[in-house]
């Protein structure tokens, strides 16, 4: 399986720069699927993994969990409220 991971690049020993447009997109229901969109220069810490676990789980900050850490990050950054032009196709829709 080969994993869409965004291209980053460090800028200090805790945080990394998205350097360009990446999105993520995720399948709730065979018929439902969710897009959302992180634009190019969000600089972020990556995974929030205490460096004394690094070796026991194998994982690093910026490992193949990058994309899963910059979407965390993302929608943390903004409080789950996403900026407009980030979610590109939302999961759940309103039903008035």
């Amino acid at each position: 399986m080969q994993y869409n991971q965004p291209n980053i690049i460090p800028v200090s020993n805790t945080l990394y720069l998205l350097v360009e447009d990446w999105k993520y997109e995720w399948e709730y229901d065979s018929n439902i699927s969710a897009e959302i969109l992180i634009p190019a220069g969000f600089i972020y810490d990556g995974a929030s993994i205490p460096r004394i676990f690094w070796s026991i789980l194998g994982v690093t900050r910026d490992g193949v969990h990058r994309a899963a850490s910059l979407v965390h990050d993302w929608i943390y950054t903004y409080d789950g409220r996403l900026p407009d032009g980030s979610v590109v196709r939302p999961l759940f829709r309103r039903i008035y």
